[in-house]
C-alpha cells in the first residue's frame, strides 16, 4: 500500500478500497447537502475512514461530513477568524457534532501546547454514532484509548450545542471519579475558543447571567443544560434511592463494569 499522508510519526496508509465519496450517509440529517471534507487536518478521522474503507463498509466517510464548505481548511482557533467566520463554525458546531469532534475539541496535555486533537477509532466511533442516535449502549476499550475522554467530548457537544433546558448525570464507582469526569468535561470547554464556550449571556434586565459552576454541577447560562454528580453508595438500598425519581435524558455510568 502506498503511504499518501506523512507527518513524522503518522503514517496514514491508502486503502484497499477507496473512501466513498459518492455514497456518504450522514445520520444526523439526510436532508441537508454536504460534502466529505479530505482535507481535514485529523488525521484519525481519515485513518478510521479508511479502516472501514478496508472492512469493505460502503459507508465509511460519514465522520468526515461538513455542511458549510467556507470551513475547509478553516482553523476554529485562529486569532484571525471574522465575525462571519465564527458564525459559520458555531452553525456548523450545532448541526454537525462530528465537525466538533474532528476540528474543534482540543485535549488538555501536560506541557501548555494548547491540546492535541480528538483522536477517532472504530471503538469510540461507534459509540459516538450510537449516541447520537439515541441508543443505550455500553463499551469496554483496553485502559488508557480514550474511553472516558471520548465520551465526555460528545457529551460537551450535546452540552453546548446538542439540546436545551436538559439535565446530564454523571454517576461513577465513586463520588470523587463522577467529580473528576464533570471536571474534564470543563477542561474541554475550557480549551475551547472563547467564542464557542458560551460562558455567559446578558439577560433581560441587562445583567451578565454566568449560570452555575462548581465542582460538583454547572448550568450553561445559554442553553440552560445542567449536569450533576451523583454520590457512590455504601449499599443496595442507597444506590437505588440515588437514581430514585430521576428523569434525565442523558446519563453517563462510567465505571460500572467494577463497581461493587
Amino acid at each position: 500500500m502506498k503511504t499518501i499522508v506523512d507527518t513524522g510519526s503518522i503514517q496514514v496508509k491508502r486503502p484497499n478500497r477507496e473512501i466513498d465519496n459518492n455514497n456518504a450517509k450522514f445520520d444526523m440529517d439526510r436532508r441537508r447537502p454536504f460534502m466529505i471534507d479530505l482535507k481535514t487536518r485529523n488525521l484519525s478521522f481519515l485513518q478510521t475512514a479508511m479502516d472501514l474503507a478496508n472492512l469493505g463498509i460502503k459507508y465509511n466517510n460519514f465522520m468526515l461530513a461538513l455542511f458549510d464548505r467556507s470551513l475547509v481548511g478553516v482553523d476554529p482557533y485562529s486569532p484571525f477568524l471574522t465575525l462571519e467566520q465564527q458564525s459559520a463554525i458555531i452553525n456548523e458546531c450545532y448541526v454537525n457534532p462530528w465537525y466538533f469532534l474532528r476540528e474543534v475539541v482540543r485535549i488538555p496535555d501536560q506541557g501548555g501546547s494548547g491540546g492535541v486533537p480528538y483522536q477517532l477509532n472504530r471503538a469510540n466511533l461507534a459509540s459516538t454514532w450510537l449516541y447520537l442516535l439515541n441508543i443505550d449502549h455500553y463499551l469496554v476499550i483496553p485502559r488508557q484509548t480514550g474511553k472516558t475522554i471520548s465520551t465526555v467530548a460528545v457529551l460537551l457537544w450535546s452540552f453546548l450545542f446538542g439540546t436545551s433546558s436538559s439535565e446530564f448525570m454523571f454517576i461513577n464507582k465513586s463520588a470523587e471519579d463522577a467529580i473528576n469526569n464533570l471536571g474534564r468535561l470543563k477542561s474541554l470547554r475550557d480549551a475551547l475558543p472563547p467564542y464557542l464556550r458560551f460562558s455567559e449571556m446578558i439577560d433581560e434586565e441587562g445583567k451578565i447571567d454566568k449560570g452555575k459552576d462548581n465542582v460538583k454541577t454547572t448550568i450553561n447560562p445559554v442553553t440552560k443544560n445542567k449536569i450533576v454528580t451523583k454520590p457512590s453508595a455504601s449499599s443496595v438500598s442507597k444506590a437505588d434511592n440515588i437514581g430514585r425519581g430521576n428523569t434525565q435524558p442523558i446519563q453517563y455510568y462510567d465505571e460500572v463494569r467494577i463497581a461493587s
